[in-house]
């Protein structure tokens, strides 16, 4: 098991990695946008503190299966997702990470 892989199954969230993809905002939106589906499950938090932060609040509890399918499916749909994942540079990118995490 990786370093990546240990820190998620440790702290229920991987290791961030630059892909150079956010030096415009690209995923601001979506972070955002997880936010939203998730704050009403989140540790009591300032609701001011940067967006990168409070994505790495844990939850109060464990989230239903129920949430957990809903969240999922409202994520994987988003129109702004599968542009950045279907985007050549961010493929490139991903490719070039995992080759050096070997």
């Amino acid at each position: 098991m990786n370093k990546h892989s240990t820190s998620f199954f440790n702290l229920g969230f991987s290791e961030v990695f630059d892909t150079k993809l956010n030096n415009n905002g690209k995923l601001d939106k979506i972070k955002s946008h997880i936010y939203d589906l998730t704050k009403k499950y989140l540790m009591d938090h300032d609701s001011n503190i940067d967006l990168d932060l409070k994505l790495k609040i844990p939850f109060k509890t464990s989230v239903d299966e129920k949430f957990l399918d809903k969240f999922l499916r409202e994520i994987n749909g988003c129109y702004k997702i599968q542009k950045i994942s279907n985007s050549q540079i961010y493929i490139k990118k991903l490719i070039n990470k995992f080759t050096q995490l070997k």
